[in-house]
Order: structure tokens, then C-alpha cells, then sequence
């Protein structure tokens, strides 16, 4: 599943037919159900199996699965398939589930440092989302805004910026 825009996609039919191109060289032939950016949300919230999911079994989405733990298990923990979260691909991986579970319940920094960075490795090791883009944020603006440090991800703090 595919959409034709939406949630800040960079081209993404090109994009998409590039993919598409690069696989049947790789012996796989694959086609796109092209839909809307709301129908793939809706696809996203439900089961793969589920009438939403018109059938397919991979989508190519442009959400971000960052680093923060909170969302790195929205995605991936596999208590969270849809409706519950957004495992749409129904991982499971225990040990995984395991760290993510100690995370939780651990109040030091140290600890919860060394579990992110077991569960990042586990993921890396045992992939449920294959990562086509990495989406760097690029912005653009005039010489006199200033204050602006760009985070690498999608969420940004103003609360600095100002014009000279």
C-alpha cells in the first residue's frame, strides 16, 4: 500500500516506482495499491487482515519510528498489533518485549540507557519495518531567524527562535 501524498512524503510515487524498478531486479515483482493519506492511516490502526487493509501485506508509510522508547514500542512491542498500537507487520519478539518491559518498570538512567540501546540492537538484528528513507529534515530560512537548532526528528522547539 501506497499513497499519492501526505505526512510530509518526499515524492512519493517516484520514490515508490523506483522501489518498485530496484526489486524486480532482485527477482521480486511487486504492485501498490494506491490509496489516499487517510485510508493508509486507517489501513495502519487496523489488523493487516482487516477490510482496511485492502489485502495487502506490506505498506510503505511515512511515520516516524524514532528512538524515543515511547514510540519505538507504539510500533514495535507485540501487545500493541492494531487497534492497540501500530505493530501493523505483528512482530513479536520476546526478548525484546522483555527489555522494553524493564524499561518501564526501571527508574535509573543508566539502566534505561543500556535496555534503549538492547532493544535498538534487537531490532537492527530481527527488523520489523524495512527503513527506505531516512528523512533528514531539511529546512530553509532567511539569514534572520536565529536561535534554531534542527532535532533529528520531526518534533521541534521554537521556544528559542527569534528574528534579528
Amino acid at each position: 500500500m501506497i499513497t499519492t501524498s501526505g505526512s510530509g512524503q518526499m515524492l512519493p510515487l517516484p520514490m515508490n516506482e523506483y522501489l518498485q524498478q530496484n526489486l524486480k531486479e532482485c527477482n521480486f515483482d511487486i504492485s501498490f495499491e494506491v490509496v489516499d493519506w487517510g485510508a493508509m492511516l486507517v489501513a495502519l490502526r487496523n489488523p493487516p487482515s482487516a477490510p482496511q487493509g485492502l489485502g495487502v501485506d506490506a505498506m510503505n508509510i511515512s511515520l516516524h519510528i524514532s528512538m524515543d522508547i515511547s514510540q519505538f514500542a507504539l510500533f514495535n512491542l507485540s501487545a500493541n498489533t492494531p487497534p492497540k498500537g501500530r505493530n501493523w507487520p505483528n512482530w513479536k519478539n520476546s526478548e525484546f518485549d522483555a527489555v522494553i518491559d524493564k524499561i518501564e518498570k526501571s527508574t535509573d538512567q543508566e539502566e534505561i540507557l543500556t535496555n534503549i540501546q538492547r532493544a535498538h540492537e534487537i531490532f537492527v538484528d530481527d527488523p520489523a519495518w524495512l527503513f527506505i528513507v531516512h528523512d533528514r529534515n531539511a529546512r530553509a530560512m532567511t539569514k534572520n531567524v536565529k536561535g534554531f537548532t534542527s532535532a533529528q526528528s520531526w518534533f521541534q522547539d521554537f521556544t528559542t527562535v527569534y528574528m534579528e
